[in-house]
């Protein structure tokens, strides 16, 4: 099969990274959606990190810490990386839509013995940090 030469292939990094972002950021929003609506607990974050800074502020730095994450997660060319930056990512997405839209972040999961609520999107970042911890280790440990 013959391809025009202006069509582009998607390659499998942004294939991958796509389907991950779009699927938490939609999964984020239709869990807070159904949260907020059925009147559960939930708690509206208008800090940044675990309630701090409080205030438009907070708006600035998630903006400017997502794009430091999009900047670094563009060049990667092993795949073992794109599931994690994508999950931080759509992550940090999801939470900005909700500080654009609403003034805070919905938070909904309590665990018991820790100190705050968190959400969905929340729980993708920490993911992808830890994923992109395990992999820095596990390549630091292969070249030794």
């Amino acid at each position: 099969m013959k391809r025009n030469l202006n069509q582009k292939v998607i390659t499998k990094k942004v294939l991958v990274s796509a389907s991950i972002i779009f699927s938490v950021i939609l999964l984020d929003q239709a869990i807070k959606f159904f949260v907020v609506k059925s009147n559960t607990f939930w708690a509206c974050n208008s800090g940044f990190a675990f309630g701090i800074l409080p205030g438009f502020l907070n708006g600035l730095i998630a903006f400017s810490i997502l794009s430091v994450i999009v900047y670094l997660f563009l060049p990667q060319k092993e795949f073992i990386f794109y599931a994690p930056f994508a999950l931080i990512i759509g992550g940090g997405i999801a939470n900005l839509t909700d500080r654009i839209y609403k003034g805070c972040v919905v938070d909904f999961i309590r665990i018991p013995l820790w100190p705050t609520t968190f959400n969905f999107a929340d729980l993708a970042v920490t993911v992808g940090v830890l994923l992109i911890i395990f992999s820095m280790f596990r390549d630091f440990s292969k070249k030794e």
